[in-house]
């Protein structure tokens, strides 16, 4: 999801180790069921595992979830251990950090 004109910048949750993507999906979830069709209130999800095959399912739970939720969040699924790869791109922009 973009940042729109007027809105605060998206809220942004990393969730380490993702597995097969439930958390995240469900912090999902509920973000549409409390924030409803708020335009200003956007979430920004990223999952990372060091599983390839994790981060398929973590994005096919979400879109089977989440199939009318794309306007209000979005999640983003990265290849990597933990977050190390993420810091330069994500440093100061992340607001809560899932690890299970």
């Amino acid at each position: 999801s973009g940042n729109r004109e007027g809105a605060r910048p998206p809220f942004c949750v990393l969730e380490l180790g993702c597995g097969s993507g439930v958390i995240s999906t469900f912090v999902r979830s509920q973000w549409k069921a409390r924030f409803g069709n708020s335009s200003s209130l956007v979430l920004q999800s990223i999952v990372t595992d060091v599983n390839r095959n994790a981060l398929r399912v973590a994005l096919e739970t979400d879109r089977v979830n989440n199939e009318n939720n794309k306007e209000l969040s979005s999640m983003e699924a990265i290849h990597c251990d933990l977050a190390t790869p993420l810091q330069s791109r994500w440093a100061g922009q992340v607001d809560v950090i899932l690890f299970n």
